[in-house]
C-alpha cells in the first residue's frame, strides 16, 4: 500500500510539475532576422491558433491559392485570362481535382474519424487562419496585391478545406503507379507490328520488373517483406497477346483524360502555383555516429518540389502543446511539419515507389451504360454532377460516375447515352479516403522521441515515401510508407486489371522494407528502389543506373563525415545535371565502349580529330555539369558533348524497333538503362532479347561501336551548328536560369539554376538536441501589396533567403 502512494504521489507530482512548464510557456510569436516565426504556447489550441494566424499573416494569397488548388475551383477566379501565359485552361485543373476527389460529405466523415485530438489541433489551426483572414476583410484596402488585381477577397477556411489540402499534396508527392494504360498502348502497338513472342519479349525488354543491379534505400538489415509475393508473368506470349486484347479502343477512350490532363499540366506550369508543378524528385542521407566525426548521427534532406512564387516551404519552430517541440518545414494549409527535427528525432521524405494506383477496366451493360458487370451482376455506378464556375464564362456541368474501383476517368466526360462506349476505365486508390488522415501519423511524427516511434508514427501514413529517421541516441532509420497492395496470382501490375471481379487486390498489403541502423552505417536514396527484392511500380523502371549512385559514391568512402563534409557535398551536388541528365556518373563505365568505337575510326575520317578530342574531354570528366554551383556561368563542355551523344545514342540504337510505338528522340533512363543490360551482354541479370544496335531499316547488321562512332558524329555535327564553331573547346554553353513565375504578376526574376532541394537541411543529432540549419528559395513571406500606381511592393522577407540559397549557404532552423 504505501508503495503505491508513494507511487501516486509521485505521478501527481510530475503531472503538476508539467502543468507548470505549460503555464510557464507564454503565447506568442518571435521572428529571426529572416522573418521565420518561432510559435509558443502552453495549449494546443492556442498554439496552432497562432500558427494558422502567422501563416495567413504571410501567405493570404497564397493560402487562398492553395484552397482554390485543392477544392477544384481555380477557375473561378481565373477563367481563362488574367494570367501572364494562359497556356491550357484552370477549367481543366478544376476537373481534374475533382474528378478523382472526394466530396464534403464525405471530407466531413474523414474528419469525425479522426482522433479528438487531432481534430482539435486542425480546428483551432484553421480558426487562426480565419483570425486573420477577418481582420483583413475588416480593412480590405490593406488587402495582398493579387486580390486586388483580380478584384477578388480571401475566403475563410474550414477544418475540410485543410484536409482537401493534405489529399491534394499527398496525391501530387505520394501516388506512384498508373501508368498501366500507357504501357498497354506499346505492348498493343508492339503487338501489331510483331509476332507475339517477339512484342512480349520487347516488352519486358523495356517494362523490366525487378534489376538486382538497381541501387536501393536498404540492402538486408531490417527488412520485412515476408508477405510480398512473387510476381507472375503470364504463362507465355500467346496468353498475354489474348490479355492485351481484351481492350478496345484504349487511345480512343482515353483521348479526354489526357487532353485535360495535359492542359492541366501547362496551366499549372503557367500557373507556377501550389505544390504541383516541377520536379518530384529528393534526396537525401542519414550517417550513424560511427562514421561521423563529432560522434553522432547527422541527416541531409533535400525535397525537390519545384519553384512555385510564393515557396511551398514555409519554415516555422512550434514550441508548446502536449509535447510539441518541432522545426521545419509546413507546406501552407496544413498544420503539420512535413520534415524536420524536433528536440529528439529528424525525418526527412522522398516520393516512394510504392505501387498503390491500379487502372481498372468496367464492361459496361448493353441495355444500360450506367451499369458495370461485377462478381456477376450489373451494379449500378455511383454518380453526382459538378458545377464549374469560371470567370468571364458560363458555369459547366459535368457528372462524375464512380465503380467499386474508383472515378470513372476514361472516357472523360463519360456520356452514358454513347453506345459505341463498350467499356470505361476507373482509378483505384489504396489510400484512397486515407490520405486526409496522414495528418494523424505526421502529428504523431512531429513529437516522436527515437527512430522506432517515427517509425511507428509512419505507418499511419498511406501514400508512398521514403522516410529517412535520425535520433539523438544515436539511431538511424528508414521506413517506406504507403499501402502496396498485392495483387491476385496471374495479374501483371504492368497492365490494366479487368473488374469484372476476377482481378480484385487481395485485401492484404505488403509490408514495406525498413531497416534501422544498417551495417553499412548510412541510407541515402534519390526516389530509387526501396530494397533489392522490391518490385517497380509500373510508372517506373528502375536500373542499374539511378541517380542516387551520385549521392552513394559521394559519401560511402567517408567514415568520418564532418559537418563542413555535408554542405560539400551539398555544394557538388547542385551541379548533378546542370545542363543536361544525371547519367555522368557511369562516364567512367562506359568509356571503354566509346573508346573502343572511336578506336575503329580510321585517321583519314573527318570526323577523327574532333571524336578522338571528345574521347580525351571524357576520359578525364568528372561527370558533373559545372565547375562550381555557386560561381559558375557556363555548363562544362563535357556535360555538353555528353548528353547530346547520350540522348542520340539512345535514339538511334532504338529508334528503328520502336518506329510508331513509342518515341526515342530525347535521353530517357530506361533507354539508357537497357544500353547497359546491352553492354553487359549475357553477365546482364536482365539480358535483352534482340541486338538493337542493329538498325533494321538497313541491310548490314550494325554493331556497338556503329551506333556510338554514328551517335558521336551527329552529336558533333548538332553541336558544331549550335555554336557556329568546329572548335570545341568552345562549347560552353551558358548556366540555365531558373525563372521566379508570380501566376498574376508573371516573371518576377530568376536565380541561376542549381541541382537541388526546394528546402535544404541539414541537422546534427546531437545528445543534448537535434540541430538544424537550412536553405529555401524566396523568403518566409509572400506579401506583396499594391502603390498608389497599382505597382506591386514586396515585403521585406519576401526575397531575402535567395542570397543564401543561390550561394548554398544555411541560416538555423531553431529558435
Amino acid at each position: 500500500m504505501k508503495k503505491k502512494l508513494l507511487l501516486s504521489l509521485f505521478l501527481i507530482i510530475s503531472l503538476l510539475a508539467l502543468y507548470n512548464d505549460a503555464l510557464a510557456i507564454k503565447p506568442g510569436v518571435v521572428r529571426d532576422e529572416y522573418g521565420n516565426p518561432t510559435i509558443t504556447a502552453p495549449t494546443n489550441q492556442k498554439l496552432f491558433e497562432l500558427f494558422g494566424y502567422t501563416l495567413a499573416e504571410d501567405r493570404l494569397w497564397q493560402l487562398e491559392l492553395n484552397k482554390r488548388w485543392a477544392r477544384g475551383t481555380l477557375a473561378e477566379i481565373f477563367g481563362t485570362k488574367n494570367l501572364p501565359d494562359p497556356f491550357g485552361n484552370a477549367l481543366a485543373t478544376d476537373q481534374s481535382r475533382r474528378l478523382r476527389g472526394y466530396t464534403e460529405e464525405e471530407y466531413l466523415s474523414i474528419f469525425e474519424s479522426m482522433p479528438q485530438e487531432i481534430k482539435e489541433i486542425t480546428t483551432a489551426f484553421v480558426n487562426g487562419m480565419n483570425r486573420r483572414i477577418d481582420e483583413e476583410m475588416a480593412n480590405p484596402g490593406n488587402l495582398p496585391y493579387e486580390f486586388k488585381k483580380l478584384g477578388i477577397t480571401p475566403s475563410r477556411w474550414s477544418v475540410t478545406d485543410s484536409l482537401a489540402m493534405t489529399s491534394a499534396v499527398y496525391r501530387r508527392f505520394g501516388t506512384t503507379g498508373g501508368s498501366e494504360v500507357s504501357n498497354l498502348t506499346v505492348l498493343q502497338r508492339l503487338l501489331s507490328k510483331y509476332d507475339a513472342e517477339t512484342a512480349w519479349n520487347m516488352f519486358d525488354d523495356f517494362y523490366w520488373i525487378n534489376d538486382p543491379d538497381s541501387p536501393t534505400y536498404i540492402e538486408k538489415e531490417g527488412e520485412n517483406n515476408l508477405r510480398h509475393k512473387k510476381f507472375k508473368k503470364f504463362s507465355d506470349a500467346a496468353e498475354a497477346a489474348r490479355y492485351a486484347k481484351k481492350f478496345s479502343g484504349v487511345s480512343q477512350a482515353f483521348e479526354g483524360y489526357f487532353r485535360i490532363e495535359e492542359a492541366s499540366g501547362k496551366f499549372t506550369t503557367a500557373l507556377n502555383a501550389p505544390p504541383m508543378t516541377g520536379a518530384t524528385a529528393s534526396f537525401l542521407w542519414t550517417m550513424l555516429p560511427e562514421r561521423t566525426v563529432e560522434g553522432y548521427p547527422m541527416m541531409s534532406s533535400n525535397p525537390q518540389m519545384g519553384y512555385e512564387f510564393p515557396s511551398c516551404v514555409y519554415e516555422i519552430y512550434l514550441k508548446g502543446g502536449k509535447g510539441f517541440d518541432v522545426a521545419g518545414y509546413s507546406t501552407p494549409g496544413r498544420p503539420s511539419v512535413s520534415i524536420g527535427h524536433n528536440k529528439d528525432v529528424a525525418w526527412c521524405q522522398n516520393t516512394g515507389m510504392a505501387d498503390v494506383v491500379d487502372i481498372y477496366a468496367e464492361t459496361l451493360n448493353p441495355n444500360n451504360h450506367e451499369q458495370y458487370l461485377y462478381k456477376g451482376k450489373w451494379m449500378d455506378m455511383e454518380k453526382r454532377t459538378e458545377i464549374f464556375q469560371v470567370a468571364g464564362g458560363s458555369p459547366i456541368t459535368i457528372t462524375i460516375y464512380r465503380t467499386i474501383h474508383g472515378p470513372v476517368i476514361a472516357p472523360f466526360p463519360f456520356d452514358p447515352s454513347d453506345t459505341t462506349v463498350t467499356q470505361v476505365y476507373t482509378w483505384k486508390y489504396s489510400h484512397w479516403l486515407k490520405e486526409p488522415t496522414n495528418e494523424v501519423g505526421f502529428l504523431n511524427l512531429n513529437r516522436a522521441k527515437n527512430v522506432y516511434e517515427a517509425v511507428a508514427a509512419v505507418r499511419q501514413i498511406y501514400s508512398s515515401h521514403h522516410f529517412g529517421l535520425a535520433d539523438t541516441s544515436g539511431n538511424i532509420g528508414y521506413i517506406q510508407a504507403g499501402w502496396d497492395p498485392i495483387r491476385p496470382e496471374g495479374t501483371d501490375s504492368r497492365l490494366p486489371l479487368l473488374g469484372t471481379g476476377e482481378a480484385e487486390w487481395t485485401g492484404e498489403f505488403r509490408e514495406n522494407s525498413w531497416a534501422v541502423n544498417p551495417s553499412k552505417g548510412f541510407i541515402s536514396g534519390w526516389n530509387n528502389k526501396a530494397s533489392p527484392n522490391y518490385n517497380n511500380p509500373d510508372n517506373s523502371r528502375y536500373g542499374k543506373f539511378h541517380r542516387k549512385i551520385w549521392i552513394e559514391r559521394a559519401i560511402q568512402d567517408n567514415t568520418a563525415m564532418a559537418p563542413q563534409d555535408m554542405e560539400d557535398i551539398l555544394l557538388m551536388m547542385g551541379s548533378v545535371g546542370v545542363g543536361g541528365t544525371n547519367a555522368g556518373i557511369l562516364t567512367k563505365e562506359i568509356l571503354p565502349f566509346i573508346s573502343k568505337a572511336i578506336k575503329t575510326v580510321p585517321p583519314g575520317d573527318p570526323y577523327y580529330a574532333s571524336l578522338n578530342q571528345a574521347l580525351s574531354l571524357l576520359s578525364t570528366w568528372d561527370g558533373l555539369g559545372l565547375e562550381n554551383a555557386r560561381t559558375s556561368t557556363t555548363v562544362k563542355v563535357e556535360e555538353t558533348i555528353f548528353n547530346t551523344w547520350i540522348g542520340l545514342m539512345i535514339k538511334d540504337t532504338f529508334q528503328d524497333e520502336f518506329q510508331g510505338i513509342r518515341s526515342f528522340t530525347s535521353y530517357s533512363d530506361d533507354g539508357f538503362n537497357v544500353l547497359l543490360h546491352l553492354w553487359d551482354g549475357v553477365l546482364s541479370p536482365l539480358p535483352v532479347s534482340r541486338n538493337y544496335f542493329d538498325d533494321i531499316t538497313t541491310p548490314a547488321i550494325e554493331t556497338s561501336d556503329d551506333m556510338v562512332v554514328k551517335s558521336m558524329k551527329e552529336a558533333i555535327d548538332q553541336l558544331t551548328a549550335r555554336f557556329g564553331t568546329a572548335d570545341i573547346s568552345t562549347w560552353n554553353a551558358p548556366r540555365p536560369t531558373t525563372a521566379i513565375v508570380h501566376p498574376v504578376i508573371g516573371v518576377i526574376g530568376s536565380f541561376p539554376t542549381q541541382n537541388s532541394g526546394t528546402y535544404s537541411f541539414i541537422t546534427e543529432l546531437k545528445p543534448k538536441g537535434a540541430e538544424g540549419r537550412s536553405r529555401y528559395p524566396f523568403g518566409s513571406s509572400g506579401f506583396i501589396s499594391m502603390d498608389a500606381s497599382g505597382n506591386p511592393v514586396y515585403g521585406p522577407h519576401v526575397f531575402d533567403m535567395m542570397p543564401l540559397y543561390i550561394n548554398f549557404q544555411y541560416q538555423s532552423m531553431d529558435e
